[in-house]
């Protein structure tokens, strides 16, 4: 598992060592037809999780108490017009969830309740909801990085750009924004992703993307005491991306 772990982790070594010496601007000021290639497709919810690429995100069961996590997805769902909601297998989000409520953590007990959240909240709005198949394995995340976005694009359909979990910060209060922040470091510097592999070199990225420069500055900013907790083996960058 160690020797498939530290392969995995190579396939995006380059990029990340680029981004590094560069930075995040001059990095995608390099890349043609960024804009065009990350366009959104569609406007399904998808968990933030950089298995289920796509659409627009929101991590289910953010909160303690099931019923504030409902209205939460609810209230993101109107503002971000969602055409659809899914779920699917190994969400670390319901797991962490059912972890603080001393329930079964199973994956068949996770993917129930991931189930439940996600038709409950979809009864809300009358939209449909499925499940949404994993891209990857179960049980394990191959994230380099975590997209903090104040800015609808995809960047799961431009290869150039890191692999990664995607906060839609431009839907969510700065307080729900950064509890999915917290969710994307625990997973990816724990046992399930990459976890002791970052390091200076090659860090975890928070990537902050909004449509301006001064509300790049504000987001950035928003997230260093969050990226500050792990050290040099995270590290905060962005661009700007207009909205289209």
């Amino acid at each position: 598992m160690l020797q498939k772990k530290q392969a995995d982790f190579e396939v995006e070594k380059d990029v990340v060592s680029t981004i590094v010496q560069l930075g995040m601007a001059q990095y995608v000021f390099t890349l043609l037809n960024l804009v065009v290639n990350t366009k959104l497709k569609d406007r399904v919810i998808r968990c933030i999780d950089g298995r289920t690429p796509g659409g627009i995100h929101i991590a289910p069961l953010l909160e303690d108490e099931w019923e504030e996590s409902v209205n939460l997805a609810v209230e993101f769902a109107k503002k971000a017009k969602a055409e659809a909601i899914t779920f699917h297998l190994d969400c670390g989000a319901v797991k962490a969830w059912l972890e603080r409520h001393k329930m079964d953590t199973s994956l068949e007990n996770v993917l129930k309740y991931a189930e439940k959240f996600a038709k409950e909240v979809a009864e809300r709005l009358k939209l449909t909801y499925r499940l949404e198949k994993i891209s990857g394995h179960a049980g394990f995340h191959r994230e380099r990085a975590v997209y903090y976005s104040d800015v609808d694009f995809d960047p799961s359909t431009d290869d150039r750009l890191p692999t990664g979990f995607f906060i839609n910060r431009k839907y969510l209060l700065q307080e729900h924004a950064l509890k999915e922040l917290s969710v994307a470091l625990q997973i990816a510097t724990g046992s399930h992703g990459f976890g002791k592999l970052f390091s200076q070199e090659q860090p975890f990225l928070i990537i902050v993307v909004a449509g301006t420069e001064e509300k790049q500055e504000i987001l950035r900013e928003e997230v260093q005491a969050t990226a500050s907790i792990y050290g040099k083996t995270v590290r905060v960058d962005g661009f700007v991306m207009p909205e289209r």
